[in-house]
């Protein structure tokens, strides 16, 4: 197997995105008449003088000339990301040196010394700080120094293969630092400073207090200790120069901390200041999605219908029921819960950093952070990465609705046992896989087939399925423990190529994880089994939505929409008129049971011949709710799962009906 370092560097890269971004600040307040409380309040503030400084070095005209001879060497694909406060580059990837058998600290230094115009610095001024093996090569960390000490955040990385090739260069080395004068305040002068400026914002506390809290104090004062050093110069780079500073490291019990403070070694001022002491802030693991579907302004164009700027029915919603760690996995496409596992499989998916900061929001156009639902473009980044997030909050949902009803809302019915149904059935205890953006098998079962007019359509086309489906089996293996049922039923969304993307209609969503969950324990077989089956997973979809047709937004695809003028699609349904695709199914349908098996004249189609079922039921349904109309009954509600959606006693009654017919809840 060839290794590729290119690709593993980026790994680790949006790893440590996540890792940085795992604790942003967050505050939270409570209620009541006592003292508010913040358990993530900073008691001492951050300082650094050069938080709000915008790009001060920019390129010279030597380093933009060099710029341009390193591609030209290198390749054009080659990218060079600059630190305009700095005045270097932080990141160049996609090119690579050629092997050597020389150490891996030299062909760093030959590297810098090749390349001295464009990094600003000579490579006498890089001091190795760490090498390891890792990746299958080398990792090589360099400290900037000048005048003999250290450059605060100066420095370079480097990535090496095993052959001893740059793959990636990271950092950046601040341009001719340089300090003349000597230090006028002392290290014992600056600490002092320091703690001085720290105490500023020390409490009082009741009486007897530090006595009782010192034996806590006194032992993880010990174990810091080690790192408790004294003061020691380094050089601050800033916007208007370089400053040589104390860099000052101090424990303190009240304000507490571990504090690493930066003083102006020339007049005592803090220059920066950060406490090593981190809680742990949560995440907001909030997301915007479709409470049902979107809303067009234009069908055959895909253009999003906005209001106040803003995608129309997006809903800013609180994540639940989700893996810790899913800001990480998120980037990649992969959300994770006990009721829910998604997993983006576009190929041409781009990495999501927005999930590292525990949000996946869509209302604003702000790539490659954000971006609003395109439907006009299904590959668009990170646009797509909507799917993960709709489709892992309705298929929760809908489990969360499905352990409720066996379990809360059974004994209501039965308090005996287990009730009436199971506590457990399929997902009651594992996740109910998602995967979106699943492509087209060419037309060989699934979709329509590849359009070839262009090498674009072709690959939409292929990446762009037209359906969603559920692959639902069971089997008894043998094992040392004897006979097990082994159940595998993930659920699958296409975004459409003629049609819009079917995973951003919840209903879909909810019609096939109903056929995952209940097939193994409830399929019917046969040619009515069939349409049964596809029919109770139509009335589950009508009924956790309360609308009454599927695919609505699916069918007004702007391609399939021409394709109906056209006489492709749905010829003898619409007229050429593709007003008249209103829906995929419908809870109203006209048909008739003497109709069973008549598509096309004398075919029988599941979905269609479902039809007759479900029209049937759902009329009974509307009639048993007029009958028996009292609030009397919960389900959970679609905002915060919790029991508190009111149903009526009629279409409680109906569930339990429709319920008992098929051996399980719809």
């Amino acid at each position: 197997m060839k290794s590729h370092p290119s690709k593993a560097i980026a790994v680790i890269l949006l790893t440590t995105l996540a890792a940085v971004m795992v604790f942003p600040t967050a505050s939270t307040r409570g209620a009541g008449s006592g003292p508010a409380l913040d358990p993530h309040r900073v008691g001492v503030p951050t300082i650094d003088v050069n938080a709000t400084v915008a790009g001060l070095r920019k390129a010279t005209t030597a380093q933009l000339a060099a710029i341009d001879q390193f591609k030209n060497t290198y390749g054009s694909q080659t990218t060079l990301r600059w630190n305009s406060f700095a005045g270097s580059p932080d990141v160049i990837r996609g090119f690579h040196t050629g092997p050597s058998n020389d150490t891996p600290e030299n062909v760093a230094r030959s590297f810098v010394a090749a390349n001295s115009t464009l990094f600003g610095v000579d490579p006498s001024s890089l001091v190795l700080a760490n090498q390891k093996e890792a990746l299958g090569g080398y990792l090589l960390r360099f400290q900037q120094t000048a005048g003999g000490v250290s450059v605060v955040n100066g420095g370079l990385g480097f990535l090496m293969t095993r052959n001893r090739e740059i793959r990636m260069v990271m950092g950046s080395t601040f341009r001719s630092p340089s300090i003349t004068s000597a230090p006028l305040l002392t290290a014992p002068a600056a600490a002092a400073s320091a703690q001085a400026d720290i105490a500023r914002y020390a409490k009082s506390l009741p009486s007897g207090f530090e006595g009782m809290v010192k034996p806590a104090f006194d032992a993880l004062e010990q174990e810091v200790a080690p790192i408790l050093r004294a003061p020691k110069l380094n050089v601050f780079p800033t916007a208007d120069g370089y400053k040589l500073a104390w860099n000052v490291i101090g424990f303190s019990r009240n304000p507490f901390g571990l504090f690493i403070t930066q003083i102006d070694a020339s007049n005592g001022n803090v220059l920066a200041r950060e406490n090593k002491v981190l809680s742990q802030n949560p995440l907001p693991y909030t997301a915007d999605i479709y409470p049902n579907h979107p809303e067009l302004a234009n069908p055959d164009t895909g253009e999003l219908k906005l209001e106040g700027g803003e995608p129309a029915g997006l809903l800013r919603v609180q994540l639940r029921n989700y893996n810790e760690g899913m800001n990480a996995t998120g980037v990649g496409g992969l959300l994770t819960g006990p009721h829910a596992l998604v997993k983006n499989v576009l190929a041409t998916q781009q990495p999501f950093p927005q999930a590292a900061l525990g949000t996946w929001h869509f209302r604003q156009n702000n790539a490659p952070l954000e971006a609003q639902p395109n439907e006009a473009d299904d590959l668009a980044e990170p646009a797509e990465h909507i799917d993960d997030v709709n489709i892992f909050f309705f298929i929760n949902y809908l489990v969360e609705y499905l352990l409720d009803i066996h379990r809360r809302a059974d004994t209501v019915h039965n308090r005996l046992g287990q009730g009436d149904f199971p506590d457990n059935f399929p997902n009651s205890d594992k996740p109910l896989v998602g995967l979106p953006h699943f492509p087209s098998d060419g037309g060989a079962a699934l979709g329509g087939p590849l359009d070839t007019s262009s090498p674009d359509a072709a690959l939409r086309s292929m990446l762009g399925l037209d359906n969603a489906f559920s692959v639902s089996a069971s089997e008894t293996i043998d094992t040392p423990a004897g006979p097990q049922t082994v159940v595998v039923n993930p659920t699958v969304y296409g975004h459409g190529y003629l049609f819009n993307d079917l995973g951003k209609d919840g209903a879909v969503v909810y019609h096939e994880g109903t056929h995952s969950i209940s097939s193994p324990i409830a399929g019917l077989e046969g040619t009515e089994g069939g349409a049964l089956n596809e029919a109770q997973a139509d009335l589950w979809a009508y009924t956790i939505t309360n609308a009454e047709a599927i695919g609505e937004y699916v069918v007004q695809g702007s391609r399939a929409r021409q394709a109906v003028r056209e006489g492709r699609l749905f010829a003898n349904d619409t007229g050429g008129d593709p007003d008249r695709l209103a829906w995929i199914r419908s809870a109203h349908s006209t048909l008739k049971y003497s109709e069973l098996g008549t598509r096309g004249g004398n075919a029988f189609e599941v979905h269609r011949d479902g039809e007759v079922y479900v029209s049937t039921m759902w009329d009974l349904r509307h009639l048993m709710i007029a009958a028996e109309p009292q609030m009397r009954f919960l389900r959970p509600a679609f905002i915060n799962g919790t029991p508190s959606r009111e149903i009526s006693q009629g279409q409680e009654i109906w569930s339990a009906c429709t319920s008992a017919r098929f051996t399980c809840l719809v």
